[in-house]
């Protein structure tokens, strides 16, 4: 059957898809009751962690080669059944590797069905619900979660999810936009449900931690003490349920953001016994040129702090752009993630003239 499918290519239809998977059901119930009465038992142990390791590797493959063969009809009913396929393969894998503990994990990576479907739906609903929202802050994390789901449903992500956690990311997609259409929904409500879900990117702590440090920085000393304790019960308010994140190589969102609040408590107690006088450096580069330096200096390993955040609050202290006295946090986290075209040619320029001068000084003709 997978050889049928493979060869198949373009040539699938809605009949042939049917048949297909009538045939997997069948197969299925036939396969289990082979393997129950050939394999399970002190005996069979080598061979069925072998048996299953190989069904999990074909899987994979038939789920991205699948969709390779399904761009014109992504989110037609030859796609559908043909994912529905796939669910009751996983299905039974799955139950199969539960009977023997050796052989459990996920076996079918974010496929194209999830990244088309999932991703193409929510871009197309953002254009119109981000021209209803009149504030800053909620298109800002609307943007923030569209760049996270994208880049979690990226093949480069290295992530592998199961059929159930893609579902997670799609009915999340789906509560959000539906979210948007009350009247009562805000940036607040909107951050609620990303913490609640546990939406672990940093583009969406980054965001949090930006509007926090904008907040706070027009609050007098004696106000902050309660600012924070106000901001640390509400995070613990809101719970998020363990071993959740959609992220699997971060921290959970409530584990890092309030880490994050008791780290800068203690600085702005410690900034607060020194004078606020600040030395800055000026700059012949633009805050987008600036944003756009840093992100090549944090992507290339120039940096040893990792912390993003604290990386571009830093900067904003301690240097002055070509036209502004002041850089906010704010301009140069929009920066930092988005240069223009412009901004991108002007930097190369800017490189250019450095090798240049590396090449008249160290490596002359």
């Amino acid at each position: 059957m997978a050889g049928e499918l493979l060869t198949a290519g373009k040539s699938w239809r809605i009949e042939t898809a049917a048949a297909w998977h009538d045939r997997v059901l069948l197969a299925l119930d036939t396969l289990e009751q082979q393997i129950n009465a050939r394999y399970f038992g002190p005996a069979g142990d080598p061979s069925i962690r072998r048996y299953l390791r190989y069904h999990r590797t074909a899987i994979t493959l038939l789920s991205d080669r699948m969709f390779t063969f399904l761009q014109d009809d992504i989110a037609g009913p030859t796609a559908t059944l043909l994912k529905d396929v796939l669910q009751h393969l996983e299905t039974a894998i799955s139950n199969l590797g539960h009977r023997y503990p050796d052989a459990s994990g996920s076996t079918i990576p974010a496929t194209a069905y999830y990244r088309h479907t999932v991703l193409d739906d929510f871009q197309r609903k953002s254009a119109l619900i981000l021209s209803i929202f009149a504030d800053d802050q909620t298109r800002e994390l609307w943007t923030a979660i569209g760049y996270s789901l994208e880049e979690l449903l990226q093949p480069s992500s290295g992530i592998r999810y199961d059929h159930a956690e893609l579902g997670r990311i799609s009915k999340f997609a789906e509560l959000i936009v539906r979210e948007a259409g009350l009247p009562t929904f805000d940036a607040h409500r909107l951050f609620r449900l990303a913490y609640m879900e546990n939406l672990n990117t940093s583009k969406v702590a980054v965001w949090y931690q930006e509007q926090f440090l904008h907040e706070i920085s027009r609050l007098s000393a004696a106000a902050l003490e309660s600012r924070f304790l106000r901001e640390e019960r509400r995070l613990l308010l809101h719970g998020v349920a363990p071993k959740t994140a959609f992220d699997p190589r971060r921290e959970s969102l409530s584990d890092q953001l309030p880490a994050w609040l008791q780290k800068l408590r203690k600085q702005q107690v410690t900034d607060s016994d020194k004078t606020t006088g600040i030395a800055r450096l000026s700059l012949e580069l633009s805050v987008a040129q600036l944003g756009l330096f840093l992100r090549l200096c944090y992507l290339t390993g120039c940096f040893h702090e990792h912390n993003i955040s604290a990386l571009l609050r830093f900067v904003s202290r301690h240097f002055i752009s070509k036209k502004q006295d002041h850089i906010s946090l704010k301009s140069l986290a929009k920066a930092f993630y988005n240069a223009e075209l412009s901004t991108a040619a002007s930097n190369r320029a800017w490189l250019q003239r450095m090798i240049d001068r590396i090449n008249q000084k160290y490596f002359p003709k």
